[in-house]
This record gives structure tokens, sequence and C-alpha cells, in this order.
């Protein structure tokens, strides 16, 4: 009789402990993770920070941004300054909000995704400060202290992440506007050791937040941030304990991120020429770090430098603008990233903002990487009106940051105008978000209802540059047997031919998204499958399109579009309806032709007068198109490896075409350097800051486990030991899925 009633005394123990200790050790793990002990700050440390380093040597840490934002005029800072001061939010490509000042908990989770990083990364103190700069006013000052002594109280005191708490770039961001407001703040009238103790307790524990090992960031750029506010960190507040352990940790990590965050070839993997810009800037930021914290700059870094920086020059165009692929914005750089200038012997000198960048060559193929650029005009630079620019994507990284599905998709800017573009970066947190970033945020061939991430592998197949005429082509193996060929054809300057054939089941379809800039109109034109397209902005350049295909080809116009998902333009803040033409046909032993032709007032083109046809067509490799003009009739066309335009049976360009020396070895060993940095920095699985929060899942499981078995007993009855053994197993596989 006791026996059995101690067995029940387990049994019951057993079955409600073990999911409460499951909960309770989720909950350790997640404390574990975030916890940073307070440290003692000793008196005499803060009293030598209050001399030491100099405030030139702080104002030349000003220069390193870790969170950008994008800078207004004194005027607009000024305004934007006052209006934190009343407890507005109202910056420049930001939704107003109103906050409680200095601080409250429920303001972290107010506004856009982009903005609540801004509001954990101290944006609105950053701002107070440059205000205070500005002015010389105390108001400003001292409400950015109350803001950061508030932040750093709760922040002290919470257990759990909230908002962007504790995120790996508001962390980071937070240390820069800490040495920022500490400069100002040491030798003020206002000055108060409790203060100072309270500034140096956040630095502290920022600090140790980003030098533990499980919250960096390997894979993307936020780990190049972490280091580097490492180092601003050493930099502004020498006198923190662990400055050379904390030196040493950041440019261990940085080493290895090296190996894959930028490549040989010098371009940022993370699949956008806006990321290309900012890594460009890491990059830049972490040599002057380097000097500043007397580590030799390894000679590699050096070498990737003046790459990347080559590889921006390729992607800028004489605007300021970048081709936007990935995640990137179609808003205008005036000056381009700061550099570091480079004495007579090498060596670095202060970042300073370099203005030249025009691009060294006409024809640039970065295979390793998946990038091919083609620019016409260069003899005219700056002259856009007699520039056009080509840009070809097929990169795929996978785990890299900031991936679109956009392999072989294209992009063209002519006469100082975007003509086709990519959807761009899409605003976190808007409706269309995940539509953006899949295969209809892009002109890349693809099946009809094809995933984001999709299985796939994309290769070049063949490449060709001639004085005359530039030629590209790319292969992409996808889901269920589906398999698209893109051929890029320039027959300079201003004549594209996009060929693009497809292979799959008779049951699927294969689609484009040809999508322009939100200020380019598009008419149809006088001639069948013809298009006109014009720029509110440019009267003198024009582009005309020409469509056609093989039988049971459906083109559609669509504009600001979410079902089907078309007709986009994004610029990080906002987005904007665009004109897009829709190409939709059988998947199968299929071709489809775009031919453009760019047309301005100083060059005159040649008037077609004709719809484009496919004369022949045998395969990929063995095609013949018929261009019908007013003077003739003009021939585009492959045989085999020779590509050749000829006008009234006159060659007027031609090219031999051949397959590039094979990267695969290179993408393989950045594939090994991604994997081993994995291994080496095992990414923590929170279940508090994920958007479904497990322990309310767990504890409505629990629940629901309850009723179930009250049901059983009303009803049923049997087996409810074996149910009750089974439930405690499945309890106990949870608690160690999660807690191990």
């Amino acid at each position: 009789m006791k026996k059995n009633l101690s067995g029940k005394i387990i049994a019951i123990g057993a079955y409600y402990l073990v999911p409460f200790f499951v909960l309770i050790g989720i909950c350790i793990s997640e404390i574990q993770h975030y916890y940073i002990p307070c440290t003692n700050i000793a008196e005499e440390d803060i009293n030598l920070a209050r001399q030491i380093p100099s405030e030139t040597f702080l104002d030349e840490l000003e220069s390193f941004e870790l969170l950008p934002l994008n800078p207004p005029d004194d005027k607009q800072l000024l305004f934007s300054a006052d209006k934190i001061l009343q407890g507005i939010i109202d910056i420049p490509g930001y939704p107003s909000v109103k906050v409680h000042m200095p601080f409250d908990k429920h303001d972290m989770k107010k506004g856009t995704p982009s903005w609540q990083l801004h509001f954990a990364g101290f944006t609105m103190p950053k701002i107070l400060l440059k205000a205070y700069q500005i002015t010389g006013a105390d108001v400003y000052l001292a409400m950015a202290r109350d803001v950061i002594v508030a932040w750093s109280k709760y922040e002290r005191n919470a257990w759990f992440p909230r908002g962007y708490l504790w995120n790996d770039h508001a962390v980071a961001a937070r240390i820069q506007v800490l040495g920022e407001f500490w400069k100002y703040y040491r030798n003020h009238r206002m000055y108060q050791l409790e203060v100072a103790q309270e500034i140096f307790q956040l630095a502290s524990r920022s600090g140790r937040l980003l030098a533990k090992s499980s919250h960096f960031t390997f894979s993307t750029n936020h780990g190049i941030i972490q280091n580097l506010a490492l180092w601003h960190l050493c930099l502004a507040f020498p006198t923190i304990s662990l400055w050379e352990e904390y030196k040493q940790i950041a440019f261990d990590r940085m080493c290895d991120q090296m190996k894959y965050y930028i490549n040989d070839e010098g371009i940022v993997l993370e699949h956008s020429a806006g990321y290309h810009k900012f890594g460009l800037e890491l990059l830049a930021m972490a040599c002057g770090y380097l000097k500043k914290v007397n580590i030799k700059i390894p000679k590699e870094w050096k070498n990737k430098l003046h790459k990347a920086k080559d590889f921006y020059a390729q992607l800028r165009r004489t605007d300021g603008s970048l081709p936007m692929f990935g995640d990137t914005s179609n808003l205008r750089d005036v000056f381009g990233p700061p550099m570091p200038g480079v004495d007579a012997k090498g060596n670095f000198r202060n970042i300073f903002h370099y203005n030249q960048w025009k691009p060294s060559m006409s024809d640039s193929l970065y295979p390793v990487a998946g990038y091919c650029i083609w620019w016409n005009g260069l003899e005219w630079w700056p002259n856009d009106r007699k520039l056009n620019q080509t840009v070809t994507t097929w990169s795929h990284y996978p785990g890299h940051g900031h991936k679109h599905a956009d392999e072989m998709s294209v992009l063209l800017w002519a006469g100082g105008q975007t003509w086709w573009t990519n959807v761009g970066y899409w605003p976190y947190g808007m409706q269309g978000r995940a539509n953006a970033e899949s295969w209809e945020g892009s002109n890349a061939p693809h099946l009809v209802g094809e995933k984001r991430d999709s299985s796939r592998t994309v290769k070049l197949c063949s490449y060709g540059c001639s004085n005359d005429m530039s030629v590209i082509e790319m292969e992409r193996n996808g889901p269920q047997g589906y398999s698209a060929n893109r051929q890029v054809i320039n027959v300079k300057p201003n004549v594209w031919v996009v060929l693009d054939t497809t292979d799959g089941k008779d049951i699927h379809k294969t689609t484009t998204s040809w999508t322009t800039a939100h200020n380019v109109t598009i008419k149809e034109g006088n001639i069948p499958g013809s298009y006109n397209l014009t720029a509110d902005s440019n009267k003198d350049t024009s582009l005309t399109a020409y469509l056609f295909g093989i039988p049971g080809t459906i083109v559609k116009q669509l504009k600001g579009s979410y079902r089907p998902f078309a007709g986009w333009e994004a610029n990080y803040f906002s987005c904007y309806p665009a004109s897009a033409i829709v190409v939709e046909q059988p998947a199968n032993n299929s071709w489809m032709a775009a031919l453009w032709s760019i047309n301005n007032r100083i060059d005159k083109t040649p008037e077609i007068k004709g719809q484009p046809f496919m004369e022949y067509w045998e395969n990929e490799h063995t095609w013949k198109i018929s261009i019908p003009l007013v003077s003739g009739t003009m021939s585009i066309l492959r045989d085999n490896n020779r590509v050749i335009a000829a006008i009234g049976g006159n060659v007027s360009a031609e090219t031999i075409v051949q397959k590039p020396l094979e990267p695969s070895e290179k993408i393989a060993a950045i594939h090994t350097d991604f994997t081993n940095a994995a291994k080496k920095y095992p990414k923590f699985k929170s279940v508090l800051s994920s958007r479904i929060k497990i322990p309310y899942v767990l504890i409505s499981l629990f629940l629901f486990q309850e009723v179930f078995f009250f049901s059983h007993k009303i009803f049923w009855r049997k087996y409810e030991a074996a149910l009750k053994i089974v439930s405690v197993a499945g309890w106990i596989c949870v608690g160690i899925w999660f807690c191990c």
C-alpha cells in the first residue's frame, strides 16, 4: 500500500515538476545568456578618464559611424532635437512617434523596426549631442544625460530582452554615443560623479556583452560592427578593465570574418550594392581603429580595401546612386563613403571623404562573387547623358546577409536614369517585405510560385567582350527540374538583348517581372509588342523595349500591386508604385526575348520600323533575331561561341564567348571558412526574443494537456498511466532541445 502511494506521489511529481523545470530551465538559459554583472568602477579610473584621451583624439573617433542616420542639415537637426525635448520623434524618413522623456520601456516597441533599432542605438541622445555641439545650449546635453542614465538603470535591472535592448547592432552603436557624450560631459560644469559612474557601468556592461562569444554575429556585418565597437570602447574609455583582452578578441574575430565577409575580388558577400558600400566603410574604419590601437593592419586587409574601393567605383553612378540589387536603397550619396588616406610609404592616414569615383574599367567580371558590370561612354565621364551602365548578378552565398532571390537579374542605368531595376530595400515590418526579398522583387526568370529559399544552383556559363559588343551567359538549376538560361548582349553603345531559355515540367509556368524606376512611365508603342519608356526628370532620353517569345506567352502591365506582387521601388524608408511588365509562359522548352534601345537627342539610334522576331531557333547557342530598321534589317545571332550583330548583311559587331576559369575552388573555400566560423561561434537559440514566444506556447501546451487528461478521465479512462509517461518523456525532450 505504501509502495503504491509512493509510486503515485513520484508519478504525480514527475508529471507536474518536469514541465515546471523545463520552463525554469529555458528562462535560466536566457538569463545566463544576457546576464552581465555590474563591476566596481574605481573613482580614480573615472577621474583619469576625465583627462585621457585628449579632446582631439575623441573628436577623431566621432568620424566612425556604427549606426548611420541620413545626416540632415543643421536646421533640420535642431528642429528634430527640439521635438525630442517635447517627447516627439520627428526625423526625416521615419514616422512621427510620441515618446516619454527621458525614457519609458514601452517606447522601445513603438514605430517601425528600423526606428526601434535607432531608438535602442541611442539615436535620440546622438541628435541631442549634435544639437549641443551646434548651439552650446546645455538643455540638449542635460536631456542626453537623462536619457542615457535612465536607459542604463533600466538595462542594468532587466532580466529578459525587450525590443532591441540587447541587439548586437544597437549595443555597438550605444558605445559610440557614450564616447561622444563623455567627451562633452567629463569636464562640464554639470558633471556629477554618480552620472559618470552610471556611464562607465553601461559602457562596461556593453563591452562584456559584445565580447561574449555567444553574442557574436559571425555571419554578417553585425559581427564586424561588434568588433569595431570593442575597439571604440578601448579608445574612448581606456581606463576600463579588460582593455587588452577586448582589443585582441575583436582582432581575432575580425580575422575570422575577413576570410568570407569580403572575398579576394574585394566584394562584400552580402548580396547587395548598398551593403558593399557599407562594408567598404566598415573596413576603412577597421583600418583606422587598428592604427589607433597599435595593431598592424594585415596586408590582405589593405588589398581587399583597395579592391572593394574599385568595385564600389564600378557600381557607383555619376549621381551617387547604386544599382538596386539586394537590400539597396535608391537614395543618392553625393560624397561617397569616407576612406583612409595613404602616404607615399603606403601607410594609412586619417579617414576623409574621397570623391574620385570614376570607374576604372568598361567591362568588369567578378566570377567568384557573381557580378558583371559594363560601362559605355566612360570617355565622357561625368557627362551622364552619354553614359550607360549594365549590371548583372548571380551571387548566391547561403547564410550571408541580405540575400534576395535575384540570381541572373539585370539592371540598366542610362542617360542619368534608372530604367530597369529590382525592388530594392523594402522597409522591415512593412507589408510586402517577404515578396520584395523573393523572386517577384527582381527581374530574374523563375517558376510561378517559386519560394525565396528554393533549392538551386547558379553558374556563369560563358563570357565575351570586344570593342563593339559584350555578352554574358548564366544558368540556374532550380526546384522540380526547372532550369533557366539567360544571355545578356549589349551591342555597344545602346542596344541590348536579354534572351531567356527555360526547361521544366509541362504543368509549370515561368515568369519574369521587368520593373522600372518609380519616375518612369510605360506606354505601349505603335509596333505590336513594343513599349515606350520615358522619365519625368529626363526629357532628352527614352527607352524603347520589345518583348516576344513562344506561342502562349502572356504579357501584362502592373503598378503598385500586392497580389500578384509587382510594380514597386523601395528606398529603405518607404515604397513607391512603379511600372512593371510581367511576362508569363510555359516553362518547358521555352524562350523569351527582350530587346531594348536607348534613344536620346544627342546620339541618333537606328529607327525600328517593325516588330523584332526570332528568325530561327535551335537552342540557346544557335539562334537568330531579326530587327526591321528603316535603313535595313539588323540581325543579332549566336552560332555556338560566336555572337554577331549585322546590318544589311554587314557585320557591325562580333564577340567570341568562352567559359571563364572555373572559380569553384575559391567559392568552396569561402563556404568552408563560413562553416568553420559557424562551429566556432555557435548561435544562441533565444526563445524569448523570437516572434513565437516559446514559454507562452509551452504554458498553453501544458494547459491543453490538462484539459485532455481531464476529458480522458471522463470519457475513456484507458492507458492514462502510459499516456502520462509519454507526456513526461515529451517534456524531457523539449527541455533537452532548448537547454542543451
